[in-house]
């Protein structure tokens, strides 16, 4: 018996593969406004000047966008402003009416009292300091809230 396997014949031709013509496809890809130093250099062998146009329009873009976020951060500095404004005004407002409604409470029950319906006098007076208590207390809980978020 001999020590060789026996042999196998093949199917495959491999002339054939070796006669078809490969293709290989090369992709490449940058980010930002300027191609690496190789692409440009190619840009002006192809077209002369296409190297300063493309600096120049990365350089316009640039100096767009700077003045655009520089827009937007006066819009949102102005924005800011009459935001405290328009606060400011209502806590004043808000101010103003709470004491008007003080005195007028406090002038009915003075009235009412005068007239000898202490009862109804006593229980005006009363709510009305209440609710002014009532209305120093949230305003001091808000107040501690927005200087000490919770951590959740």
């Amino acid at each position: 018996m001999s020590d060789k396997p026996p042999s196998v014949p093949s199917t495959a031709e491999p002339s054939a593969s070796a006669a078809k013509p490969q293709q290989m496809l090369v992709q490449t890809a940058f980010a930002g406004p300027l191609p690496p130093a190789s692409e440009l250099a190619r840009y002006e062998q192809v077209l002369p000047g296409a190297a300063e146009r493309i600096l120049r329009m990365a350089e316009q873009e640039r100096t767009d966008r700077q003045a655009l976020q520089r827009e937007q951060q006066a819009v949102a500095s102005e924005v800011t402003r009459m935001e405290v404004r328009a606060r400011a005004r209502l806590a004043i407002t808000g101010q103003m009416l709470g004491f008007i409604g003080m005195v007028l409470a406090l002038a009915f029950g003075t009235a009412a009292m005068w007239q000898g319906h202490t009862v109804l006098a006593g229980t005006v007076v009363t709510t009305t300091l209440l609710a002014i208590l009532s209305a120093f207390v949230a305003a001091r809980e808000r107040e501690k809230k927005s200087k000490y978020p919770e951590k959740r």
